[in-house]
């Protein structure tokens, strides 16, 4: 055997083992644990060099990740190591060309598991696979009525394979796709105890139910392509899709994403993330709030391992100022489910990310008009920092804010569209000023003020200052002040 076969197939019993790592009976997040090497070690009885050689390869061409060792873990060269998607897709194209190989006597190749409100696509999809000579099972036209039937079980019990298609209306409407899901996957448990034959196809973006997490998914762009689903379901086959004569292809609507429900789950992040003595204090005076997150709720959509570096990989730096503020060596502030920063001097500031891809900050509101302050000391109403509110600090803010989302949007290319919501808080009583004038019309006795965009990606990464400025001047109408050059003063500080 040459030293490269060995590689190759130590390769693919690791990248299996991890695509397959568990933790408990049926757990809901089997293979997706980040596993370390003296632990794979214990699992394949392969020797610390080989595994080394074998992850090296894996990361090499995609299947996998690692956190590097940078000292002290001899005799491995990562700390800890998982599968990326490319990985267990991989497993389970590997697992579908071994089935694909083995004669079938099942009545039918797929079981096409959907909502009532999906039956228009679950018939587009079912016609392209009949068409290329796939066995397909799809209620209502295999059982009218729609209901649960004993014609139902028997299906599921005689499908080679299920295929759930996750639409958002599956998820939040629909009982009969999870039951499904549940008596085929226990009916076959003893032949395919690790659920190869149990998939689901679902757009990106989409959060996924525990029942979910641990099959075989399949992320799609637009879970609405009956084209797109059914290449997905014939690949898992080890067949092609030719789109028969005649066929007008068509997209459909699947109600993805219920923004007041995304909105919530995000919104029950928040307390958590920002439970801090600091917190609590920069609330207290003036100060940003910035929010800025996916359209969507997807819980597990960054690796805990990965936080810190996708905010890195956002991350504003001019001159004078960076947004968030970051320290060239990371001394990450860390949850259950989130990291971050604080910075407790000069103008203080929190950050946090979370798994789910939701940033916020809370930053205070700048002493940089302390000099303007100075010059009033004589006069016989001196100002004070906390009447102030700092034009160019404003625009400061604002403008990083909008430019770290586009800079995510380009770094996450799989992310849904972005919401930004900038809060200015305890800003009652301000008056407007530069760092040389006080503009004595431009003053606020409202609270605060918010606002919410949902720019589409597009728009976002090629026009973050356009947006920054909608923002400021609607905040600075707030304080009865119109400037019609903000554009410039924005360019001056970037």
């Amino acid at each position: 055997m040459t030293v490269s076969s060995q590689m190759e197939q130590d390769a693919s019993q690791i990248l299996q083992t991890l695509a397959e790592w568990s933790e408990e009976e049926n757990d809901p997040i089997i293979g997706h644990y980040e596993v370390a090497g003296d632990e794979l070690e214990a699992k394949t009885a392969i020797i610390p060099s080989r595994i080394n050689d074998a992850v090296e390869l894996l990361v090499d061409r995609g299947l996998a990740e690692r956190v590097q060792a940078i000292g002290g873990m001899a005799p491995y060269n990562f700390v800890r190591v998982w599968p990326t998607n490319s990985g267990r897709l991989a497993i389970q194209q590997a697992f579908a060309e071994t089935a694909a190989q083995t004669p079938s006597t099942a009545a039918y190749d797929v079981f096409l598991s959907h909502s009532g409100l999906d039956d228009d696509l679950a018939k587009d999809i079912q016609k392209l696979l009949v068409a290329n000579q796939i066995r397909v099972f799809c209620t209502p036209d295999s059982i009218p009525s729609g209901i649960w039937e004993p014609q139902i079980e028997n299906a599921l019990e005689n499908s080679t394979g299920i295929w759930v298609i996750l639409t958002s209306n599956a998820l939040k409407a629909s009982v009969w796709v999870h039951q499904e899901l549940g008596y085929f996957y226990g009916f076959h448990k003893e032949a395919d105890p690790d659920g190869h034959r149990s998939h689901y196809v679902f757009e990106e973006g989409t959060p996924q139910p525990g029942l979910y997490y641990h099959l075989m998914g399949t992320r799609l762009e637009n879970v609405g392509d009956p084209e797109g689903v059914a290449r997905a379901i014939a690949e898992s086959l080890g067949r092609e899709i030719e789109l028969p004569d005649g066929w007008e292809g068509k997209t459909y609507a699947t109600s993805t994403g219920n923004s007041a429900e995304d909105d919530l789950l995000f919104r029950d992040e928040l307390p958590e993330m920002t439970d801090s003595k600091l917190s609590e204090s920069i609330r207290q005076s003036g100060h940003w709030e910035i929010i800025i997150r996916p359209a969507s709720y997807l819980q597990g959509r960054i690796g805990y391992a990965h936080i810190y570096s996708t905010v890195q990989g956002g991350h504003v730096r001019h001159t004078d100022w960076d947004f968030p503020s970051m320290d060239s060596e990371p001394h990450a502030q860390s949850g259950a489910f989130w990291k971050g920063d604080e910075y407790p001097d000069d103008y203080r500031e929190v950050w946090r990310m979370s798994q789910s891809g939701q940033f916020v900050g809370l930053i205070e509101f700048p002493p940089d008009l302390g000099d303007l302050v100075k010059l009033s000391s004589r006069e016989e109403a001196p100002l004070n920092l906390e009447g102030l509110f700092s034009v160019h600090s404003a625009v400061i803010q604002v403008t990083g804010a909008f430019e770290f989302a586009a800079n995510l949007c380009r770094e996450q290319p799989d992310w849904p569209s972005i919401v930004i919501e900038i809060q200015a808080n305890n800003i009652a009583g301000r008056t407007l000023a530069t760092k040389r004038r006080l503009i004595r019309s431009g003053r606020t006795e409202a609270p605060r003020y918010v606002e919410t965009f949902r720019p589409l990606r597009e728009e976002l990464i090629n026009d973050p200052h356009g947006l920054a400025i909608q923002f400021l001047e609607n905040l600075f109408q707030r304080f009865g002040w119109n400037h019609p050059r903000l554009p410039e003063i924005q360019s001056g500080l970037m």
